[in-house]
């Protein structure tokens, strides 16, 4: 059996008598596949386990490209992805969330702080830690 997001009646089931695991839904007598149907008669797989990379703000997109932007100016694109070690980038960011505690607002201390982050996270991921190592179902 196929449910649509897109019904009422599947949200009083899935509130009253199932539970979301690992990509289906287990009901006390069976399990039903879930997946995605849209009006046009396309089908998807649900999505509930899935990053959610477009809720990061085009607000905070766009900040965190000029800061970009700044860098690949002085220093070339994508300089950073050469590496540096995690604790440059650890002492860097604790500077700027510091600073922006203190209300400097001569630079964008927010920004900076996500560059360090993305760069921790890249020694992370040669050091071979699974984009979704911390993501535990629900």
């Amino acid at each position: 059996m196929t449910i649509t997001h897109d019904t009422m009646e599947w949200w009083q089931q899935a509130s009253t008598s199932t539970t979301f695991e690992a990509g289906t839904l287990k009901d006390k007598s069976n399990v039903i596949d879930t997946k995605r149907i849209f009006q046009s008669g396309s089908q998807r797989d649900d999505d509930t386990h899935k990053p959610l990379v477009n809720h990061l703000t085009a607000y905070v997109r766009l900040r965190f490209g000029y800061l970009l932007r700044i860098g690949a100016n002085k220093y070339g694109k994508n300089n950073w992805q050469k590496g540096q070690p995690t604790e440059a980038a650890l002492e860097s960011m604790h500077r700027h969330l510091a600073k922006y505690e203190l209300g400097d607002r001569s630079e964008d201390h927010l920004s900076a702080i996500i560059f360090n982050v993305q760069l921790i996270m890249k020694n992370e991921e040669q050091e071979g830690i699974k984009i979704d190592e911390y993501y535990k179902e629900q």
